[in-house]
């Protein structure tokens, strides 16, 4: 039991940093790029992101509480609009169109990781 702990906490750390890495260079190279935002340095990518990954990996712990989980994860999304406001100096309606930008990528980004696992473990 101990053993099974300590795997799946280890695998969520893996995907955490995975989600960090791919993330933050999406944030810093397309979004911030394609909004034309002053402070395009790779840190404040890293620091937005790394605080949504936080609290997304303290959300995956409540996993079996249900709905719960959903209303964490919307005010995880709602913290990203947030910290975009805060780190990028922006005004909401840009905030949330980078959130959003943000958002449509990371999904389509899920989806062929998605496709590329059912293809190799099919």
């Amino acid at each position: 039991m101990a053993i099974d702990l300590i795997l799946e906490l280890g695998i969520k750390i893996v995907i955490a940093l995975l989600f960090v890495l791919i993330n933050s260079v999406v944030l810093r190279f397309v979004v911030v790029k394609l909004f034309r935002i002053k402070d395009d340095s790779f840190t404040t990518a890293m620091a937005v992101v790394v605080w949504i990954s936080a609290a997304l990996f303290l959300i995956s712990y409540l996993n079996p509480i249900g709905i719960l989980s959903w209303v964490l994860v919307i005010a995880a999304n709602i913290f990203f609009v947030f910290l975009a406001k805060k780190e990028y100096d922006l005004d909401w309606n840009k905030a949330l169109l980078v959130w959003l930008t943000w958002l449509a990528i990371f999904i389509a980004i899920g989806l062929v990781f998605l496709i590329i696992w059912m293809i190799i473990f099919s």
